[in-house]
């Protein structure tokens, strides 16, 4: 046995695997645990279940020990992580079987056998040696006293001179890492010794407490090695930079064609290159979009993961020393640039957008009109007989199409655009129920069916969000709400202690028709509402059953269970005009809740600085994303989602939101087709 061991008593090694358990890494989790428990049996002969007090316990999956050695499994479950704990100690066998290795050296081996080749899954793993400085070292420096024990540990992931770093010091005890400091380490290796007296604070920080509780050392060093496998996962994909150059180098070809182009003389053509130029641009907008999500969601795990690394460290969230400094550093650097990638993304995929826009807005003089037969660009998707027949009402050129392998039917028509000559190609759907599941399903067989589809609208009626206490912000029945600012899907959430945060980022609506939807303001601002002549039009013609309803019956109550009466604000400062709808952007909250609760509906609303709150949009977006297609939620307030909710406005509503979008594609530019054609078509007269 080395001299050096008279530096510290009761060598003990201590393993922390986390492994992923959910999603594609499921069935390789089941894996793991199998193959430890056979391999502790094997080696550590690890056959008896461990006897325990006040259980069960809520997420452990084994408790197993050796009936003649110290050592012990504990595997536990939670959030989709699978943790794996393993314990050696050498006081009763030891584990070393040459007489000059240390216990530590002797355990380290023993462990080599049991986890040495599990990758499957693996988030990451720590080594903990832990033991008890004896009246020798307490004498000396901690540097001093980590130069001295080196010897004793395996040679294996030591980094020359780790002693030399400031040792970390929490709840009485000393650690240090042995490990070279790489950002994307998978395995830590850590000293941690307690005073001579230090045996429960060295068990209950990096063991147990008695339970088969996860202990709170481990507990950070989980949530650090996600951020560091993040940190892998994020330096195997294709560097951000090569993607926006990709996207710069396609914006500045399409540039120099169109220039090129208008030099000619005669009107503006776009050519075969112009339009493959084009298509290109938008694959590679698609991947940066893709990315941008993907990256949001990671920034958001990261950002978690860095609050509960420093939570887990409970009194001492200061954490002094090298080894909690080197962790707080990577996870601050790593969300800088985390911030700074989607910033990029972002900022490339406007700039393709913008490109996009001015290309659809050149004029070509003489380009026939399209049939409606011919491949529609935009879908437009609602949920309602009453919403379905106040958007069929808008459309021109109507006939009624079925595709072979698809249930649904559709209605091909056009909608005006700001040239005569060059309408809309639509086609409209009813889902013929209300929910997500069933929009995103709806929205993905639209997009099988007709692949010329560019762009979804999502079309219908909604519960608004009253704010009579800010009258600037109150939603009123039959006004309309338009998701600019995008969709949040406010039921996708993780719940903690604090309150729940929404799991990931929502994809972004259509730049393309945020920005008409802009042009619809500037018109407004000047006195010009064309979907107000939209609205009298048809509800005086072609649905007179669609009327507004007597202003009176516009009610807002005081609570679900009460009868008193709210009054509404000022309509001078609210921005309401008498007998007219009001047009509010924002946010719009969906999920699959019908909701009749005032108090719920206003909690969510101002979590979440929402307008209206409905049960489609999501289904919309995601699915709409997931497809390459760019979309739009666009809704009437039929009620203010609370108990005295009926269905009077509900007519009104969805004619006020046909209405709008007729209006907004009326300033849109022409849409290029996505790519593809309609399947085959069995039409009948409309």
């Amino acid at each position: 046995m080395k001299t050096n061991a008279l530096m510290v008593a009761e060598q003990e090694l201590v393993a922390h695997l986390f492994v992923v358990a959910d999603g594609p890494s499921r069935d390789g989790a089941g894996q793991t645990i199998d193959l430890l428990i056979s391999r502790g049996e094997e080696h550590l002969r690890m056959t008896d279940p461990i006897p325990v007090n006040g259980g069960p316990f809520d997420g452990v999956v084994a408790l197993r020990q050796s009936p003649d050695r110290d050592a012990q499994l504990v595997m536990r479950k939670e959030n989709g992580v699978l943790r794996v704990s393993i314990l050696l100690a050498a006081s009763k066998n030891a584990f070393d079987e040459h007489e000059e290795s240390t216990p530590w050296q002797g355990m380290d081996r023993v462990l080599d056998a049991v986890i040495g080749d599990v990758t499957n899954g693996l988030i990451g793993v720590a080594r903990l040696y832990l033991g008890k400085r004896t009246e020798k070292s307490l004498a000396m420096e901690p540097a001093e006293t980590g130069a001295a024990i080196a010897a004793l540990l395996p040679a294996s992931g030591q980094e020359r001179g780790w002693w030399r770093r400031p040792s970390s010091a929490v709840h009485g005890l000393t650690a240090w890492e042995l490990t070279p400091r790489l950002k994307t380490r998978t395995e830590r290796r850590i000293v941690v010794l307690a005073a001579p007296d230090g045996d429960r604070e060295l068990s209950v920080w990096t063991w147990s407490d008695g339970r088969p509780l996860f202990p709170p050392f481990a507990r950070y060093l989980e949530h650090v090695a996600k951020v560091r496998y993040q940190a892998r996962v994020h330096a195997c994909a294709t560097p951000v930079s090569e993607l926006c150059e990709r996207i710069d180098g396609g914006i500045l070809e399409l540039q120099g064609l169109v220039n090129a182009g208008r030099g000619t003389n005669g009107p503006f053509v776009p050519t075969d290159a112009i339009s493959h130029g084009l298509a290109t641009l938008r694959a590679g907008q698609t991947q940066v979009a893709t990315r941008a999500a993907f990256l949001k969601t990671m920034h958001e795990t990261v950002k978690t993961a860095n609050t509960s690394a420093q939570s887990a460290l409970g009194g001492d969230a200061s954490g002094q020393g090298a080894l909690f400094h080197d962790d707080r550093e990577l996870g601050a650097w790593f969300e800088r640039q985390l911030e700074g990638d989607i910033s990029y993304l972002e900022s490339a995929y406007e700039g393709a957008s913008r490109l996009n826009e001015s290309l659809g807005m050149l004029a070509v003089p003489h380009a026939p009109a399209q049939t409606p037969a011919a491949d529609p660009v935009l879908g437009i998707v609602t949920a309602m007989p009453e919403e379905f027949a106040a958007m069929y009402v808008m459309l021109q050129d109507r006939t009624r199409v079925n595709i072979a392998n698809d249930r649904a039917d559709y209605i091909l028509g056009t909608l005006p655009g700001p040239d005569p000559d060059t309408p809309h190609r639509v086609v409209l759907t009813l889902l013929g129920d209300v929910g997500n599941d069933l929009a995103a399903d709806g929205c993905a067989n639209l997009a099988r069916s007709f692949g010329s589809v560019a762009l979804i609208l999502m079309v219908g009626i909604a519960a608004g969000v009253p704010d009579p206490e800010h009258p600037d912000r109150h939603v009123r029945l039959g006004d309309i709400v338009v998701s600019t600012w995008g969709i949040v899907d406010y039921d996708h959430v993780i719940d903690r202690p604090g309150g729940a945060v929404l799991r990931q980022p929502f994809p972004r609506p259509s730049r393309l028709l945020a920005h008409r939807a802009n042009w619809l303001t500037a018109e407004e601002l000047q006195g010009r509402r064309p979907w107000e002549e939209l609205l009298a039009r048809a509800a005086e013609t072609d649905l007179p059953e669609f009327a507004r309803p007597d202003a009176a019956t516009d009610q807002l109550f005081l609570a679900d269970e009460s009868a008193d009466i709210v009054p509404h604000p000022d309509m001078g400062l609210s921005g309401h005009r008498p007998g007219w709808p009001k047009v509010h952007y924002g946010h719009i909250g969906s999920a699959d809740r019908s909701l009749r609760n005032a108090r719920v509906r206003a909690d969510v609303a101002a979590r979440y600085n929402l307008r209206a709150l409905e049960m489609e949009g999501k289904g919309i977006g995601n699915s709409g994303f997931a497809n390459g297609l760019e979309w739009l939620v666009i809704r009437g307030i039929s009620d203010y989602g609370d108990n005295h909710t009926g269905g009077l406005w509900r007519k009104y509503a969805s004619l006020a939101a046909a209405s709008y979008t007729r209006a907004l594609l009326a300033v849109c530019p022409p849409i290029a087709p996505r790519g593809g054609h309609t399947g085959t078509a069995r039409a009948s007269a409309g």
